[in-house]
């Protein structure tokens, strides 16, 4: 157990929506609400898309996101 000195951390949502825009739109403005509240969260997303316009607002979302190392 932690002790009361420690920081408390985020918690972790990971979100594995299934392939389509009907699935996608949803679960990525519910990572938005969740990101907005101090989640840390996990999108998991098929590769290839279905579509170019899923590969579209995938890449848009994530954009700000990616980490470069």
């Amino acid at each position: 157990m932690a002790d009361s000195g420690s920081k408390t951390q985020s918690p972790h949502i990971a979100l594995f929506p299934s392939s389509g825009m009907g699935h996608l739109t949803p679960f990525l403005r519910l990572a938005t609400t969740l990101s907005n509240q101090n989640f840390h969260v996990t999108v998991i997303t098929f590769h290839p898309t279905v579509s170019f316009t899923e590969s579209k607002i995938r890449s848009s979302f994530l954009r700000p996101f990616l980490m470069v190392l």
